[in-house]
């Protein structure tokens, strides 16, 4: 069997990511992980500079908020990942995850100011973000932004083409990890959702002005986000004709959530469970594609 690269989960914020690493996580040997933490940013990448070469080579799965070009530090070749997401949506998202979560670092200078202070604070995280960190011109997400350059854009497309073995978009968040199945050779991929914000106004509600400021503010990200897209369209078309089957049962498998049942039942009702969902999951496959 083929020896695996390190796999590198570039994650952008309120992209999915959390629920992303949660996934992959479960595909490699406990132990064998790294996460550049929200909280710590800055200290956790200095920690992963500092660890010995050996150290650093026994890292199989890196992940968290960073600059791109941490592979330099592994003496193999590793296979980065990442998704994007609408830049409206996502600077939406992130004012509200933000102003509604106390132990964020951030909440402190963000509760008593409303959306569009936010878009206009010129912060980074609301300022072509994706673009700042796919061109290689790392800044932390909550400082304020400087002038990316002229060429910011082509360098963050040509990065995601170079380096990326696959590239996913959050609005196809289930297409993406069926994608990253197959080109990565996962297994275990159901999940259930994490750091969902329902305290948040939807994009048809937020006044025009503001969604303005916020478009103007990351045209950058606007067309990264479309070159995602069709990056994520490509990689659909060479998984094969099954695809869209796949998915249909994908989906079905993951409204059952009985991966999740099983991590809370423990002995012989756990047995139990293990012996009789397999024919239960079949059945109910089975009864939704014969409705469609």
């Amino acid at each position: 069997m083929k020896k695996k690269n390190p796999l590198i989960f570039l994650h952008l914020t309120r992209t999915g990511g959390s629920t992303l690493r949660g996934i992959i996580e479960r595909q490699i040997n406990r132990g064998a992980a790294y996460r550049i933490k929200g909280n710590s940013i800055e200290k956790t990448i200095e920690d992963f500079k500092n660890f010995s070469q050996v150290e650093r080579d026994k890292i199989k799965f890196l992940s968290g908020h960073m600059p791109l070009g941490l592979h330099k530090y592994f003496s193999v070749p590793c296979d980065y990942i990442t998704m994007l997401r609408d830049p409206i949506e996502k600077v939406i998202s992130e004012y509200y995850y933000m102003k509604n979560f106390p132990q964020h670092t951030y909440y402190q200078t963000i509760k008593n100011m409303s959306l569009k202070d936010h878009a206009l604070s010129r912060v980074n995280s609301v300022v072509n973000y994706q673009a700042r960190v796919l061109s290689d011109n790392w800044g932390m997400p909550h400082v304020e932004s400087s002038p990316l350059p002229s060429n910011a854009l082509e360098v963050a497309k040509e990065n995601l083409r170079k380096y990326f073995k696959v590239v996913g978009v959050m609005e196809k968040f289930d297409e993406t990890l069926l994608v990253f199945k197959k080109v990565l050779g996962w297994k275990n991929i159901y999940y259930i959702r994490n750091n969902v914000n329902a305290k948040r106004p939807l994009k048809s509600e937020i006044s025009q002005d503001v969604l303005d400021i916020i478009k103007k503010n990351n045209a950058l990200d606007i067309e990264l986000h479309k070159l995602a897209g069709q990056l994520l369209e490509d990689s659909i078309k060479k998984y094969g004709p099954s695809f869209e089957e796949d998915l249909k049962r994908f989906r079905v498998i993951n409204k059952t959530n009985f991966f999740q049942t099983l991590n809370t039942v423990k002995g012989k009702s756990r047995e139990f469970i293990v012996n009789c969902i397999p024919d239960f999951v079949k059945n109910r496959i089975k009864k939704v594609l014969n409705k469609n």
